[in-house]
């Protein structure tokens, strides 16, 4: 806190509180960028560990006929989520 501080005189002129307040917004932004990407990235590995469990010899083809609704409704909702932060990310960048 002491490098907005930037005449050293132990007090803090209202420039820089502004300087301060707007690292704080800035720091906060990217805090939130970081955890979406987070759990979308959880999202896709998600469907990878999925898909590859269902290959191993513990899922029968019974389990696979019940499962079967939803693993259809897993993939849709985990790749809306990749899908959004994939596109509002590109969108976001390009404003």
């Amino acid at each position: 806190m002491e490098s907005f501080d930037t005449d050293k005189d132990g007090t803090w002129s209202e420039q820089e509180w502004t300087l301060y307040k707007a690292n704080q917004k800035l720091e906060s932004e990217l805090r939130k960028q970081r955890k979406q990407g987070l759990m979308a990235w959880a999202a896709l590995v998600a469907m990878f560990i999925f898909t590859a469990m269902l290959f191993t010899p513990w899922v029968t083809i019974d389990r696979l006929d019940s499962l079967a609704s939803m693993s259809d409704l897993f993939y849709v909702a985990q790749a809306g989520i990749v899908g959004a932060y994939v596109g509002v990310s590109t969108w976001m960048n390009g404003r």
